[in-house]
């Protein structure tokens, strides 16, 4: 069947001029897909890993909807009470942890003979990393992938060694030992791009988030000095937390668990709170409009803009952000008028 065109047109639309990616209207892509299954009956939705979704309280209101006109869906996920509570009388299966096994052992294969690096560690080495990786993952593919990425960095088969005997339990523990290894000096940068990461509205370009962890709220230029001199290099801070797709060219947090870590941990030297972060990105992005470089005279021009871009990179989100701090604040405002009157 393909493809309908006007889903194809949507997501066409939501690209920005600068090549970002803005998210798809919730209400648009909800008309789309009851659109769609009403024209093709009958139909089961497909929802896998749901728990990892950002918004789970939007798209079960969406499920009780499509619930309601006898839609069928299917859904994989972790345990979660807020999805459980909407599903009360769903069919329920568990995944056997011997197949999670197998797949894993095979994942882990696959690494050690494809990965650029890790083909390289002689087979009795490969062996041990093997069984010890098998014995201590419980089901956790994550966890798996966060060692091999970390064993492919090493340069000895004693250092490969030393870091299989010291495995981090569990994946939180990989996570922290990660941020703790970052150097003092570039502690800065990867709370920025964290939190930029984070709570974006959108994927952002690479350059793009290396100019965001330079920003400070209330600035009025940005200052060239704390500029990092290579964009990349804010990938090598964050290490496995952050993941690049070099054929966008954009960055995101590396997995869902990522979030979930960042947003609940207290044993890491930074933490990321809600709102606190979303007005810390709203006010840089309204510093960054002010800049004093743009005071002289207006983006007239489609070659003054591209010129203008590709300098301060950041302009290609900002108004997005700004936008949003401003409506809100205009809400706010009419709330309390309101309830003066009173």
């Amino acid at each position: 069947m393909g493809t309908p065109p006007s889903v194809k047109e949507a997501f066409s639309a939501a690209k920005l001029s600068s090549g970002d990616r803005r998210p798809i209207n919730i209400n648009q892509l909800t008309s789309m897909i009851r659109r769609h299954i009403v024209h093709d009956p009958p139909c089961i939705v497909i929802l896998d890993g749901m728990d990892e979704a950002e918004d789970i309280p939007g798209i079960c209101d969406f499920l009780k909807t499509m619930l309601e006109s006898g839609t069928k869906f299917f859904i994989s996920s972790r345990p979660h009470n807020v999805i459980a509570n909407v599903l009360p009388g769903a069919l329920k299966m568990s995944a056997p942890s011997t197949s999670a096994s197998s797949d894993i052992a095979q994942y882990i294969d696959q690494r050690l003979h494809h990965d650029q690096r890790l083909q390289k560690m002689a087979e009795g080495l490969k062996s041990y990393v093997r069984e010890s990786l098998c014995e201590k993952a419980a089901g956790m593919f994550r966890w798996v992938q966060c060692q091999l990425d970390e064993i492919s960095k090493l340069h000895t088969n004693k250092a490969i060694k030393a870091a299989i005997k010291a495995l981090p339990e569990t994946l939180e523990a990989s996570y922290s030992r990660n941020v703790l290894r970052i150097n003092e000096g570039d502690l800065i940068y990867a709370y920025q791009a964290l939190l930029w990461l984070t709570y974006a509205l959108y994927p952002l370009k690479l350059n793009t988030l290396a100019e965001a962890t330079v920003l400070e709220p209330g600035a009025t230029a940005v200052d060239d000095e704390s500029r990092l001199s290579d964009p990349a290099e804010i990938l090598d801070i964050c290490g496995m937390l952050a993941f690049y797709n070099d054929l966008s060219d954009e960055v995101q947090l590396s997995h869902h668990s990522v979030r979930e870590f960042l947003s609940a941990s207290c044993k890491i030297p930074f933490s990321f709170p809600e709102k606190p972060c979303h007005r810390t990105i709203a006010e840089c992005s309204i510093s960054y409009l002010l800049n004093d470089d743009f005071a002289s005279e207006p983006l007239a021009s489609s070659q003054s803009i591209k010129t203008a871009l590709t300098r301060y990179p950041l302009l290609a989100y900002a108004p997005a952000a700004g936008l949003l701090m401003s409506s809100a604040l205009m809400l706010k405002r009419r709330c309390n008028l309101s309830y003066s009157k009173f």
